[in-house]
């Protein structure tokens, strides 16, 4: 007779370390190019989890003139990260050739992944 194992019911797998900050890349199609966001390490040792949604104003330029918060994660650590990495946005050609990008919103999330 075999070997009989017992069914893994309900197991997960390890989470990977979280220690350390996580660079992840967002990419809009209204953005001139991806911005990084940084999954900061201290929250996901806390395995803090949310959304973030920012209403962004551009120049006519197309960078950046204004963020705000519009929707919190509820963790300021992950609505801090997702402002700065914000920051970084700038509309592509084709936004400002058309004036179709002029406020933009942008919901960032934050969500741990099993390995």
């Amino acid at each position: 007779m075999g070997l009989i194992y017992p069914l893994a019911k309900g197991i997960r797998k390890a989470r990977e370390p979280s220690n350390y900050d996580l660079p992840l890349k967002l990419y809009a199609s209204w953005m001139n190019e991806g911005i990084e966001v940084i999954y900061p390490g201290e929250a996901r040792k806390k395995e803090m989890e949310g959304s973030v949604i920012l209403e962004l104003e551009f120049e006519h330029d197309g960078k950046l003139s204004e963020c705000t918060l519009t929707e919190s994660s509820s963790h300021a650590i992950l609505d801090k990260a997702a402002i700065t990495a914000a920051s970084k946005a700038a509309l592509s050609e084709q936004a400002i050739e058309t004036n179709a990008g002029f406020k933009q919103q942008l919901k960032v999330t934050f969500r741990l992944q099993n390995a």
